[in-house]
């Protein structure tokens, strides 16, 4: 993931993390963290005569989820994805051959097939591009919103190359700008302050950066992405008594809550813009 960001956390959500973190602690059990709904996005792809580019939207700030933010397309699981991912599976002779198929509903934590057709769907709805079979999606990453926050989702991240002849186009009202960009430069606009972004879009953009600057191409950059083990990575406060806040966040494993990685500071706060000021480091 290997890019550091900066980004702040309003001030209602630290009150929260300290309550989550009070309450693991002695045992309590009366504050439940909201329920997480599950959610896919896509990160489309294309050659440019620049280099490898990624399709980007920028939220408008009247939504209630992660406004003004810069992301790419996608949305929640609704009911009739899955009712269209059992038609699809009944459909296909070869779905044995596919580890997700063994997994038509939703599953915690884990790549589905649901997941797939909703990020069609949701890409279709927001850009007027289809992506065509939901099996051949790449899936790139997974993360999931920190207990913290009103609104939680389970998010499977896809992969797909897009031609240039494709004309892709924002037209769901969701967000009210867009643009194709490497993602070096988006790194560095969010560095700058002048592209906000919530760290799984900064980590994303990162392992393309790092792909497109080892040369490789659209299709090359998802295939060497794709390979590597995918866990769905969770932000999660901890006691610390050592840091002056009483906090320390790490990136845990949202299925049985191992830590994978240390973090240098609270992810942003979705519910407020999360202003671009300080982020941490998803190195490891």
């Amino acid at each position: 993931m290997g890019e550091r960001s900066q980004l702040s956390m309003p001030p209602e959500l630290a009150a929260r993390a300290r309550a989550l973190v009070a309450a693991e602690s002695t045992g309590d059990v009366s504050w439940t963290p909201p329920p997480v709904r599950d959610a896919a996005t896509v990160v489309m792809v294309r050659d440019d005569v620049d280099g490898l580019q990624v399709y980007l939207q920028r939220r408008v700030r009247t939504m209630a989820f992660a406004a003004g933010m810069h992301v790419f397309p996608g949305g929640a699981v609704e009911p009739q994805d899955v009712v269209a991912a059992a038609a699809l599976l009944a459909g296909r002779r070869d779905a044995a051959s596919w580890p997700f198929a063994s997994r038509p509903n939703v599953s915690p934590g884990e790549d589905n097939l649901v997941n797939r057709v909703a990020a069609v769907r949701e890409t279709f709805e927001e850009t007027s591009h289809d992506l065509g079979d939901p099996f051949l999606l790449a899936y790139i990453g997974h993360w999931v919103t920190p207990a913290v926050e009103d609104r939680r989702f389970d998010t499977r991240f896809y992969a797909a190359v897009v031609s240039g002849e494709h004309h892709i186009r924002e037209n769901s009202g969701e967000s009210d700008a867009e643009r194709w960009v490497r993602p070096a430069d988006a790194l560095a606009e969010s560095a700058a302050g002048r592209m906000h972004m919530l760290p799984p879009t900064v980590a994303t953009l990162a392992d393309f950066a790092a792909a497109a600057a080892l040369g490789e191409n659209a299709e090359q950059a998802i295939a060497s992405i794709a390979t590597r083990p995918i866990r769905p990575l969770m932000p999660s406060p901890t006691a610390d008594p050592v840091d002056p806040t009483g906090i320390r966040w790490r990136l845990v494993d949202f299925r049985d809550g191992e830590e994978i990685a240390s973090i240098g500071g609270p992810p942003a706060g979705s519910e407020s813009g999360g202003i671009h000021t300080s982020l941490g480091d998803l190195n490891e």
